[in-house]
């Protein structure tokens, strides 16, 4: 980069900034790019009634929510669960019992139980343990635990969730969330 930065300019786009070293970020000017969540829904809309896809709006907007500010991984998101020319969402009662069943265990010490349920259950949050330890998140932070539990237990969530971002396996590290929650 230095030897050519006279006659060339670099243009380096990520959407995780932390995982560009320190060394080239002190390099370059950084921009920080946000979407608005209406214009993405409008926009993914667009793409599937050019696509002739049966939708509901609701179920984009759900999808979009839970995988915003990255845009491609709604994309994604909508292409697995399209079946013939129609988006078959999985049931949003069933992800919330089971999320639920999950804290149950959680709360009991019953981790190896929550490790079985979460496999069997798989195709309820279409394998994706990152979106399934934000649903945690969601559900403990609508509980109502003493503030101390809820705090500790909140930030083991969050922590999860970044680790995720480097970790080789999604299943391991969900697992590993849920026993540390256990011992808060």
């Amino acid at each position: 980069m230095e030897e050519y930065s006279g006659l060339t300019r670099f243009i380096l786009t990520a959407n995780y900034k932390h995982k560009i070293i320190l060394a080239l970020q002190s390099r370059c000017q950084s921009y920080n790019i946000t979407h608005n969540l209406k214009n993405v829904i409008s926009r993914l809309v667009h793409i599937l009634q050019s696509e002739n896809i049966q939708f509901d709006v609701n179920d984009v907007a759900k999808i979009v929510r839970n995988s915003f500010p990255d845009i491609r991984k709604a994309i994604n998101d909508l292409q697995k669960l399209t079946v013939g020319n129609e988006i078959t969402v999985p049931d949003t009662i069933s992800l919330q019992k089971l999320i639920k069943d999950l804290y149950t265990l959680i709360s009991g010490g019953h981790v190896l139980k929550c490790r079985k349920l979460a496999i069997m259950n798989e195709s309820v949050f279409n394998n994706d343990y990152t979106m399934l330890i934000k649903e945690m998140f969601n559900y403990i932070d609508t509980l109502a635990e003493p503030e101390e539990k809820k705090k500790s237990q909140l930030l083991v969530c969050y922590d999860y969730m970044y680790k995720a971002s480097f970790a080789m396996d999604q299943e391991i590290n969900a697992y590993s969330c849920f026993i540390t929650l256990s011992k808060c």
